[in-house]
């Protein structure tokens, strides 16, 4: 289901996509896909993947991807929720390469 242009919700094994500073929550096992400065959240089991300067969140068991540039190619900063402290259902950004807990969270 879509609510506007910029926002995509969709249940449980499903994949939400939202443009540039739009917000993309998916289920869980779904999978959520945020363009720059977009926001990207999953549920437990979940994918959160997010453009340049934007911000993840995933569930138990979730992962959390977004994208940054280094200066000279584009990267990901990826982490695992319950691994390396990351934690579930917690917003997170990119800081020099590292994810790190958004301050809006």
């Amino acid at each position: 289901m879509v609510y506007s242009e910029n926002e995509a919700i969709v249940g449980s094994r499903d994949t939400a996509m939202a443009g540039d500073d739009g917000r993309a929550e998916a289920g869980h096992f779904g999978t959520a896909f945020a363009g720059r400065l977009g926001q990207a959240v999953a549920k437990d089991y979940g994918l959160a993947f997010a453009g340049p300067h934007g911000s993840a969140m995933a569930g138990d068991d979730g992962v959390v991807a977004i994208e940054w540039f280094d200066g000279s190619r584009r990267r990901l900063a990826v982490g695992y929720v319950g691994e390396d402290g990351i934690q579930p259902d917690t917003m997170y950004v990119v800081r020099d390469g590292k994810l790190v807990r958004s301050s809006g969270t």
